[in-house]
């Protein structure tokens, strides 16, 4: 600023303003624009989770959870079709199948699958190939039972969450993941 104008505006004992360092914010690129600052949040039987708004959000597992017709999961598919997000998130843990994600024998192979335990804890991983090469699904699904110190597994009280996503291929889930971290981080459940 010119000293004339700083007089104007500030007096005539105002020092100059000598410009420092300026930290200026790198131009955003509009995918990263809609991928990142644009997110909705989907509100399930007993729970909430937040999703990209350009994703199309499905409800499915109707009426598992007890005293409710909403949703006690959902599918958030991508624009581009390239992968589809999942949760699973009842008041209740269910151990019928869930029908939504289940094998379809005749056109899928489950090609890895493995359990880990922790306390009073279970956490399942699985992949699911399509036997055409056209997609694949990974799931994680997560027990988690209460307790108190050294004191044994409550069976009676535990949470579950199963997170999925279906992809066309490596490519697609290397895009995708940070979403997906983003998406599976922000489950809220509810309790009755």
């Amino acid at each position: 600023m010119n000293s004339i104008f700083m007089w104007f505006l500030f007096g005539a004992n105002t020092a100059p303003i000598v410009p420092g360092p300026q930290y200026i914010e790198p131009p955003v690129s509009v995918y990263e624009q809609s991928a990142w600052s644009q997110w909705d949040v989907y509100h399930g039987n007993w729970f909430d989770i937040s999703y990209p708004s350009s994703f199309k959000p499905v409800a499915s597992n109707f009426g598992r959870s007890v005293g409710s017709p909403s949703a006690d999961g959902a599918m958030f598919i991508s624009p581009d079709k390239e992968v589809t997000f999942y949760v699973y998130s009842p008041l209740w843990t269910f151990d019928a199948e869930i029908s939504d994600i289940a094998l379809s024998p005749a056109s899928e192979t489950v090609v890895a699958d493995s359990r880990s335990y922790d306390v009073c804890d279970v956490t399942h991983y699985w992949i699911i190939d399509a036997n055409d090469g056209s997609y694949s699904r990974s799931y994680v699904d997560v027990i988690q039972r209460t307790h108190d110190g050294d004191e044994p597994c409550d069976v009676g009280s535990y949470e579950q969450k199963i997170f999925g996503v279906r992809y066309t291929d490596q490519d697609a889930y290397d895009r995708y993941y940070d979403q997906y971290m983003k998406f599976k981080n922000s489950l809220i459940q509810y309790a009755d």
